[in-house]
């Protein structure tokens, strides 16, 4: 049977060195699981096309993703020192190349344990119709303007292929000729980066 979000691939971004913890926080204990088991069982609920990690840092979480699910491709970004906007670049470059058939790219950081299935399909909704308009993107709502998680369209993939910063797809999203919408996310959208973030996750 064909699948009708075969043409949608989902980025889950795990590459960088978690420099302010002093173990890999992709693999901390979360629930029954570890921080990127829970993301990873909540993107692989969607039943889209393609779903890669790009990993960088620590072959620890390239070789989880591996034993994790069949369905997930972890892939090597060489120069994850660049930041997250290297990472993008990296799975658009691969899906790019690999699935030419992926028309929409849903990008989701490694950190939010608490991120809902629910959320994640507001983002894609836009997009499941690939004979609609659709906008450019549909990105989160923070504080700090829009932010990912967020699902890009292919139009925008030969801006995505040229991040190489550590602000990933901030300033691609905050610009203003951009069509975007904006979702207001239903889950806390703490990442963690100290010791103290992931004690803070582990009481809500």
């Amino acid at each position: 049977m064909n699948n009708p979000l075969s043409h949608i691939g989902v980025l889950v971004l795990a590459a960088g060195a978690s420099s302010r913890m002093v173990s890999v926080k992709q693999l901390l204990p979360f629930g029954n699981s570890t921080v990127i088991g829970t993301i990873l069982d909540k993107v692989c609920a969607l039943q889209v096309g393609k779903l890669v990690v790009v990993t960088g840092a620590y072959p620890e979480i390239y070789m989880e993703c591996k034993s994790k699910s069949e369905v997930l491709i972890p892939i090597h970004n060489r120069k994850w020192r660049n930041g997250m906007g290297s990472s993008i670049a990296c799975g658009t470059h691969f899906m790019n190349r690999h699935f030419k058939e992926i028309k929409t790219l849903l990008v989701v950081l490694s950190d939010q344990p608490l991120l809902t299935v629910g959320h994640l399909k507001k983002l894609i909704q836009p997009f499941e119709d690939l004979h609609n308009d659709h906008p450019d993107a549909v990105a989160t709502s923070h504080r700090f303007g829009r932010g990912v998680p967020a699902a890009f369209s292919h139009r925008l993939f030969p801006e995505l292929r040229k991040l190489n910063d550590d602000i990933g797809a901030k300033s691609l999203l905050s610009k203003n000729t951009l069509d975007c919408h904006t979702i207001v996310p239903d889950f806390d959208t703490i990442d963690i980066d100290t010791k103290e973030d992931y004690l803070n996750l582990l009481n809500k």
